[in-house]
């Protein structure tokens, strides 16, 4: 086995990471550890699963959950508690892991820990859920950069915070061309069915009830603690499935009649609940290891309601692929092919990943995603309003030299060029699907703009100070981003009577790429300092240059130029950048993830640029005088359409007619600006002009109540 960071043999040459993954269920049968051996990028990834062990909980940790499942109260201190000393449980297993395999801590990259779920409760004003298991404990006592709390993530976006595993099941199995259901049987049930088209927006994925966690209930109180759970479906086989009881369960139970999105837990599936179905199947005669076969039934029985109720009829899975505890449990399996007899019921196993370990593989890849910066969830599957990256980040002693360095070397396939797993099957969606998809990535504008809102500030207050000093601001782009620089440069004069000389636009391959792709520009850098040159900036001027995946060259060129001539310089991109030639005195990065088409910066990434530097120039004219109050004062009066708003302007801010309006702003030389002084301070235009110079452009200070 290798290293940290060692090169491996991915589509691109990408770093392979090894990363663990940790998965504790609410069954409480143990902790599973998974080695994955991950490499690639975005959707076309490649995991596998290198090694895998399971450790039963300590009785005295199991016992502290127990007793939280049981009645829901605790003091803070018994929680507080509680999380550490499962995040030093884990963190043990780890390192125990790692010592029998004979490896070292420094050779995994990062650990993903699905934390052990205490309470679940995702809907509500007050909606949460709430795992325990320190992830900064177990960086610390390992070493190795760790990464949990993916479902309050979820939760905090309106989601339910669960099932997660879903988007993993169609990363790995959901394009296998074939309609399938990846059911697991943890404490809990939940399937992720997958459509043969490989559309991500078809995946449907929800819990289906219980799993496994009533069985087991079931035999600890029938074997007197001496059996934790069905060890074979021994005790089910062994009994007579009650076909009266089972139904009265399968009506009483409400969670099978909630609407999609949902998920639930102990807190609905525990022991209150268990007591209630004893309750019943004693009023019915029911005892012993016929309770436990019914009890098999109902959670067989519980799936196939939930397939049927909620499953479409064109997507109704040819195969359900079972993993998790109840794998192990052939009763159950049993029991499934009696209720799904359409159906092929088959282990995981077969397809690849073996049953008892594809969560905690699962959550390897998460937290891979995580780190990367990649979207690792469908939103639509827990009803969250919008696709997020989820986990927490602790960063182990791994972070700078192995894990960042890792990513670094992974992101030279740079975000905006990655496969979006929001579109795929783009091509098969009808039009008003597709026109749904692009539109829900639109949000990631705003977004990605919300992050950047100080840079952005100290952007414009730079070019304010830059513009009053007589200095310009310049704006270089090749391709749409040189376009999108050139458009917002030439409205200034119109919208803000700028001269056309102080807010210019330069496009890589010159006047010609606006109408014509100029093949190749974008890599000259020499143009790029040539054309910076020729305008001989200077210690007054700031140069944009905008460069969606940040690493045009002609750019570059440009940048390095106008740095060498010390005029302000700026770097605007969609791309978080490294390895640049050196570092602009402002970075505007706009995070918008992968396009809908991948590569096609024209679309996220184009709208986030407009709108970037529509406030870069819009808010500089405000400050420089150019706007009063919201009123676009120092209109050009270019055109009939913009005479006519001058003048309405006039008549708005002096309360004249408009024929007074238009003979005051007629004597104003068609100036806004000046035809309202004059009108409030009673003088002539010479006046109102020195007025106006004498308040930097601001028409504020000469305004009267009116």
């Amino acid at each position: 086995m290798g290293g940290s960071g060692h090169v491996s043999g991915a589509p691109w040459g990408d770093f392979t990471m090894w990363v663990i993954g940790l998965m504790s269920g609410t069954s409480l049968d143990g902790c599973d550890v998974a080695l994955v051996d991950i490499q690639g990028w975005g959707t076309r990834l490649q995991a596998q699963l290198l090694d895998a062990a399971t450790w039963s909980l300590p009785e005295s940790l199991r016992a502290r959950i127990a007793a939280l499942y049981r009645t829901g109260l605790a003091s803070v201190a018994e929680v507080a508690g509680l999380d550490v000393a499962l995040g030093e449980h884990w963190a043990d297993l780890v390192l125990r892991f790692l010592s029998e395999r004979g490896l070292r801590p420094e050779q995994i990259d990062l650990i993903g820990v699905a934390g052990q779920t205490v309470w679940h409760q995702p809907c509500g004003p007050e909606a949460f859920t709430f795992q325990l298991g320190e992830p900064a404990v177990i960086a610390a006592r390992t070493g190795i950069t760790t990464v949990g709390e993916f479902r309050v993530g979820d939760v905090a976006r309106q989601g339910q915070g669960a099932p997660l595993v879903p988007y993993v099941d169609w990363l790995c199995w959901g394009r296998s061309g074939e309609s399938m259901a990846m059911q697991n049987f943890g404490g809990i049930g939940n399937v992720t069915c997958l459509s043969a088209d490989g559309d991500p927006a078809k995946v449907l994925a929800f819990d289906t009830g219980p799993g496994c966690m009533v069985i087991d209930a079931l035999v600890e109180d029938f074997s007197g603690g001496a059996q934790r759970w069905d060890d074979g479906g021994l005790l089910a086989k062994a009994g007579r499935v009650q076909d009266e009881l089972l139904s009265v369960w399968l009506a009483a139970d409400d969670y099978l009649r909630q609407p999609l999105p949902k998920s639930t837990g102990r807190e609905r599936y525990g022991a209150a609940f268990v007591e209630r179905l004893k309750h019943q199947a004693e009023g019915m005669g029911v005892w012993g290891v016929d309770l436990i076969a019914t009890a098999t039934a109902y959670t067989a029985a519980c799936v196939a309601d939930q397939y049927r109720r909620f499953l479409p009829a064109g997507q109704f899975p040819r195969t359900v692929w079972v993993s998790g505890g109840g794998a192990r449990n052939p009763a159950l399996l049993d029991s499934l092919v009696k209720v799904l007899p359409e159906c092929r019921v088959c282990v995981s196993d077969e397809l690849g990943i073996n049953a008892d370990h594809k969560e905690a593989f699962a959550f390897a890849i998460l937290a891979y995603q995580a780190v990367h910066g990649q979207i690792n969830q469908l939103p639509h599957v827990t009803g969250a309003s919008h696709s997020a990256v989820l986990g927490q980040i602790v960063p182990g002693n791994n972070w700078g030299r192995g894990v960042l360095a890792g990513v670094v070397a992974g992101t030279a396939q740079l975000l905006t060029e990655a496969s979006n797993p929001v579109s795929s099957g783009l091509d098969r969606l009808n039009t008003r699907s597709a026109v749904q998809v692009m539109h829900s990535q639109d949000y990631d504008v705003l977004r990605a703009i919300d992050t950047a809102t100080e840079a952005i500030a100290a952007v414009i207050d730079d070019t304010v100070a830059r513009l009053r000093d007589g200095g310009r601001l310049i704006y270089v782009g090749a391709g749409t981003s040189g376009r999108l620089g050139v458009l917002d440069a030439s409205e200034c004069y119109p919208t803000f009577s700028v001269p056309q000389w102080q807010v210019q636009g330069i496009v890589a391959g010159g006047d010609r790429a606006l109408r014509h792709a100029i093949e190749g520009a974008e890599d000259d850098a020499s143009a790029g300092a040539a054309d910076v040159n020729a305008l001989t900036v200077g210690l007054h001027d700031i140069v944009v240059g905008i460069s969606a995946n940040g690493h045009a060259q002609y750019v570059w060129g440009a940048l390095a130029a106008a740095r060498a001539a010390e005029a302000a310089t700026v770097l605007l991109t969609c791309n978080q950048p490294h390895a640049t030639p050196f570092v602009p005195d402002h970075v505007l990065v706009l995070p918008v993830g992968p396009e809908i088409v991948a590569g096609s910066t024209r679309l996220k990434a184009g709208s986030a640029t407009k709108m970037v530097l529509n406030m870069i120039t819009t808010l500089t004219m405000v400050q420089l005088g150019k706007v009063y109050d919201n009123l676009m004062v120092d209109v050009q009066c270019s055109n009939q359409k913009l005479r006519q708003r001058a003048r309405r302007l006039v008549a708005q801010l002096t309360r004249e007619d408009d024929s007074s309006s238009q003979r005051l702003l007629d004597t104003a030389g068609g100036s806004v600006k000046r035809a309202v002084v004059m009108h409030q301070q009673g003088v002539d235009a010479v006046t109102a002009d020195r007025l106006l110079t004498q308040s930097g452009g601001h028409l504020r200070p000469w305004m009267q109540s009116i």
